[in-house]
Parts: C-alpha cells; sequence; structure tokens
C-alpha cells in the first residue's frame, strides 16, 4: 500500500514537471476505450504517439503474438485506465517527438519475462530489475521497485530516441512520460516523492 502511494505521488511530480515543460508527452492511455483488445499487428494512437503491437520475445522459444487489453485495475501504480500485456510488446513511435532527454513509466511485473528495447535494440529478461544500470540503445536504464515499480530511461546522448518497445508475459503499463528536455536524475525526483510523501503524513497526523 505504501509502495503504491509513493507511486501515486511520483506520478504528481512527474505531471507538475511537465506542467513546466511543454515538450513532455505524457502518455495516461486515458483516451482509449475500456476494455478494448488489441491484437498482434494492431495500430493505435494515443496522445498524438503511434503504438504498434507486436510479438512477445521470451526468455526461450519462438515469439509470441499476444494481445494487450485496456483496462483501469490500477495494476501498475497509478489511477485510471492502463495497458494489461500478455504475451506481447508495444511499440511506441517517438520519431515525431523528438530527441528525448528521458522517459519514466510505471509498471507491475507478473512474471514469465519482460522485453524492454530503444531504437530496434530489444533485450529480454526474467524481470525489469536484471535491466539496471545497462544500456540498450544508447540509453541508460533504471529500475525502482519490483514486481511494481517505475522504469527511467535516461538518454545521454544527442541522438534521437526513435522507437520504444516494452512487453511481458504478464504485465500491466501506466503512465509513460517523456521528456524532450533534460529531466532530472533519478535520486531527485525520489527525493521529491519522498518529501511529498512526508507532507502527506504530516497532514494525516
Amino acid at each position: 500500500m505504501m509502495k503504491r502511494k509513493f507511486l501515486n505521488i511520483l506520478v504528481s511530480v512527474l505531471t507538475a514537471i511537465a506542467a513546466q515543460n511543454a515538450s513532455a508527452v505524457i502518455l495516461e492511455f486515458e483516451d482509449l476505450p475500456l476494455h478494448q483488445t488489441y491484437s498482434f499487428g494492431d495500430n493505435f494512437v494515443t496522445s498524438g504517439v503511434p503504438v504498434q503491437v507486436v510479438k512477445f520475445q521470451p526468455l526461450s522459444g519462438t515469439p509470441l503474438s499476444g494481445t494487450a487489453f485496456v483496462d483501469n485495475w490500477g495494476m501498475a501504480g497509478s489511477t485510471g485506465k492502463e495497458l494489461s500485456l500478455t504475451n506481447a510488446d508495444l511499440k511506441f513511435q517517438l520519431d515525431l517527438v523528438g530527441i528525448n532527454r528521458g522517459i519514466w513509466l510505471l509498471f507491475s511485473d507478473l512474471g514469465g519475462g519482460v522485453n524492454l528495447g530503444i531504437n530496434g535494440d530489444v533485450k529480454t529478461a526474467a524481470n525489469f530489475a536484471d535491466f539496471t544500470g545497462i544500456t540498450i540503445g544508447g540509453v541508460n536504464v533504471t529500475v525502482r521497485g519490483f514486481p511494481t515499480g517505475a522504469i527511467l530511461l535516461l538518454n545521454g546522448g544527442n541522438e534521437d530516441v526513435e522507437s520504444l518497445t516494452i512487453g511481458g508475459a504478464h504485465l500491466y503499463v501506466d503512465y509513460v512520460y517523456i521528456a524532450c528536455n533534460r529531466v532530472p536524475e533519478p535520486a531527485t525526483i525520489m527525493l521529491l516523492g519522498l518529501g511529498s510523501l512526508g507532507l502527506l503524513i504530516g497532514k494525516k497526523k
């Protein structure tokens, strides 16, 4: 329960940052039809960003063609709609967004393996925590929390992040925050969230 409250506070902090950053894009999936199912090969647009359902690569065996389902169970840690992935990846086409300095997203992984990719460089792991500290497609990866948590993709270069791929065997994804300007370091955002949490607890007392 405390982790979920922290993630909600993190969302509030990022939303406040976005309000000061006109080039930031937030994908909350609220514009998608509730209970809509997207199958392998389907394309849709959310908040102006094209998305395609592509095959999921498990830890072993051949790629699987699964589905993405729009629900509002709050599994990924935020509120409102989210995407539930079953043996499927989502490929977000970001070339129209511009040079991305950082991407935050919330997730809940129920097991079975996950995929994470930047600009076509897609990696497979047992869980997102395995990606912490590595570089994918020239972008540094940091993961906070498991099985529910947040992923930070920090672009230290000047090349465009043209696509983001994320998926899993049983995965929930929500609140994809894309910043074209420099985003705060992970520790800075965490401190802001913890500060907000302290204020929240203080008010309850």
